[in-house]
């Protein structure tokens, strides 16, 4: 019996008469679909702020009545899916209006850090004073697949006193789901510039006072440097020292802690008595 309402029609005949009488049938289609070859949950990393363009292959129907029907998936494959969970709900219906229908999920998540651009390259600083030197640089930057521009934070920051020696600046940058991009560059504040000597006396004339010369006082020079300070200085030949006759060049050092060296000096005139 075909798929519908079909008569069944009956006849009984003796020898002289006739008699005749019908009942109906239905076939009804009651049985859904049945969907097969779906595709399973799944992932996929974000491509931008509205999520990422998912794939996925399409799943079957087939049903007892109609052999195949077609099956449609909402949100369809190629669909941007935005971040988070997203169920996709694949439907099928035969011809006599019987459906079913199967889902899965997908999750779009952000698991890519910000990339940080722009990193200062660092380099060698002056020292200025015994704390070091006041350090500018430029403030990198940071972008992300999902959020666009997000903001970096760097310590030591821009305008700070760095220390004698190698200091290193670490950079940072997080997005909104977690991700922390990490960068760093170093700066180094030495101290190249020697003291600087002051009160060098002017030159000095004396008599000898003996056959050796005479021996000559002078008032000692002092010495500042910026990280330093006060630095010692120590001429040769020394203060109260015996000079020869004749004219005696006297020269004086500075030294400071990073082995930069200032020098100055006089001359020291003794007559013949």
């Amino acid at each position: 019996f075909a798929v519908g309402v079909t008569s069944v029609d009956c006849t009984a005949s003796n020898a002289t008469e006739t008699a005749t009488a019908s009942f109906a049938v239905a076939v009804v289609d009651e049985k859904p679909p049945v969907i097969s070859s779906m595709p399973k949950n799944q992932q996929a990393e974000a491509s931008g702020p509205t999520g990422a363009t998912v794939v996925y292959s399409q799943p079957v129907a087939t049903d007892n009545v109609d052999g195949s029907d077609p099956v449609t998936c909402e949100p369809e494959s190629g669909a941007t899916f935005s971040l988070g969970k997203t169920v996709v709900t694949c439907t099928a219906t035969d011809v006599a209006g019987n459906s079913a229908s199967k889902t899965f999920q997908v999750t779009v998540k952000d698991t890519t850090p910000p990339t940080i651009t722009s990193l200062p390259e660092g380099g060698t600083v002056e020292a200025t004073g015994p704390g070091g030197a006041l350090v500018a640089y430029s403030e990198p930057t940071a972008t992300d697949v999902v959020d666009g521009t997000v903001p970096t934070t760097c310590g030591p920051p821009s305008g700070s006193v760095f220390p004698l020696g190698k200091t290193t600046v670490k950079c940072s940058a997080g997005d909104s789901s977690g991700n922390t991009a990490k960068a760093s560059f170093t700066v180094t504040v030495r101290d190249t510039s020697p003291p600087t000597i002051s009160h060098v006396p002017e030159p000095i004339a004396t008599t000898a006072t003996h056959a050796s010369g005479a021996k000559v006082t002078y008032s000692q020079p002092t010495a500042t440097d910026l990280v330093d300070e006060a630095v010692t200085v120590r001429c040769s030949p020394k203060s109260g020292a015996t000079f020869a006759t004749g004219t005696t060049q006297v020269t004086c050092s500075a030294t400071d802690r990073a082995g930069n060296v200032a020098m100055a000096s006089f001359e020291i005139t003794v007559l013949s008595e």
